[in-house]
């Protein structure tokens, strides 16, 4: 399988703040916008499609969480807020609606 036919929305996976501290010390954590598609952004990192990517960040589309963010989940660093994805070295997330 190439890592064109890669289902990057299979590796998507729930988390709480815990695990992620130490990417977010690291400044490799970097949300999402609900207007793009996690999967998507990953397969995008994946194949370094650096273009797009930098036109996301620049749209602030890409970004590193909020400080207010952060803090917040410090509060409650178990409940889960967020749907994550790995792409070494970085880690992509994007908060769970509530609906």
């Amino acid at each position: 399988m190439s890592e064109m036919d890669f289902d990057f929305r299979d590796q998507i996976q729930t988390t709480d703040w815990y695990p992620l501290e130490i990417h977010y010390k690291n400044n490799a954590l970097f949300m999402v916008s609900a207007k793009l598609s996690l999967a998507e952004v990953a397969k995008s990192v994946a194949k370094d499609e650096k273009s797009l990517i930098e036109k996301w960040i620049e749209d602030g589309l890409i970004f590193r969480p909020p400080e207010d963010l952060v803090e917040d989940q410090r509060k409650d660093q178990y409940k889960v807020f967020a749907n994550f994805i790995i792409v070494a070295p970085y880690v992509f997330i994007q908060s769970i609606r509530s609906e």
